[in-house]
């Protein structure tokens, strides 16, 4: 499944510890506080508890948005920072 995560951390530690998570479950970084990815719901769902146990939720929040394909074909990009090719229902970075 495609995800789109979204972070709003305020500790530099807590914030670079997620960063690295998410890295390190292959998603990508396409803004500072947004990554992207293809993720199995096993994935997920251990993603989340490893979340879970770092961040402080009276102040942080971070936001799991799922695409499902017909929704992820919809999707625009514009701009600098990246750049996406939509090609036969897959997403490439180059």
């Amino acid at each position: 499944m495609k995800i789109i995560i979204a972070y709003d951390i305020i500790d530099n530690k807590i914030r670079n510890s997620i960063i690295e998570i998410l890295l390190e479950m292959g998603l990508i970084r396409i803004q500072k506080s947004i990554f992207f990815g293809e993720i199995k719901e096993k994935k997920i769902k251990r993603l989340v508890r490893k979340i879970e146990n770092i961040i402080e939720k009276e102040k942080d929040s971070i936001y799991f948005f799922r695409l499902c394909e017909k929704d992820f074909s919809k999707i625009n990009y514009f701009g600098k920072n990246i750049e996406i090719y939509y090609f036969n229902r897959e997403f490439y970075l180059l």
